[in-house]
């Protein structure tokens, strides 16, 4: 399978634009949550130097798994020294977590009113830099994307720059990228 990387300039536009526009909730928590697994993945591909054995055809990671394999590594170091966003990695983690679980409650369960309290409460958990008290619960979540997708484009950035990858033609999207030996 050939992995095709997005432009981020565009991506970044329309990506920041859909979350805005969306006022359904299912729609913005599965949106979301597949931004930010294609980050999770572009940081992985970018950090290791045989990623595609991370990614094998045969083989599925899940969400969480993806996670494990950022935190285990030194790719949240410098996020952590810099504390960039709220207090820094250990937020970056919990939100993409709960974001995840908001996710699969959607994806894996009916609707029902005790699901609508349920994923109330975890968005209400989630780590923001705005004003929660006054937000409605799909203000806070958006709110809570847009910083974590803002901070995993952070990461991918310092990871991409330390990389063998050649930057310049990752940004631009050019299909032809190729490792450095």
């Amino acid at each position: 399978m050939v992995h095709r990387p997005i432009i981020f300039g565009e991506h970044l536009k329309l990506f920041f634009t859909e979350i805005r526009c969306i006022d359904n909730m299912t729609l913005l928590v599965l949106r979301s949550h597949l931004a930010l697994e294609y980050m999770l993945n572009e940081i992985i591909r970018h950090y290791f130097k045989n990623s595609e054995k991370i990614f094998d055809i045969d083989s599925v990671i899940g969400f969480e798994n993806k996670l494990k394999i950022v935190e285990a590594t030194e790719i949240l170091d410098d996020f952590k020294e810099k504390k960039r966003s709220f207090s820094g990695s250990e937020d970056l983690l919990y939100n993409l977590r709960k974001i995840n679980e908001i996710r699969n409650r959607y994806a894996h369960t009916f609707y029902t009113e005790d699901m609508k309290r349920e994923i109330g409460l975890k968005i209400s958990q989630l780590k923001n830099e705005g004003n929660k008290a006054s937000a409605d619960d799909l203000s806070i979540l958006k709110g809570a994307v847009l910083i974590t997708h803002r901070d995993l484009i952070y990461i991918l950035d310092k990871v991409s720059e330390k990389s063998k990858w050649r930057k310049a033609t990752y940004l631009t999207g050019d299909n032809k990228k190729e490792k450095s030996h």
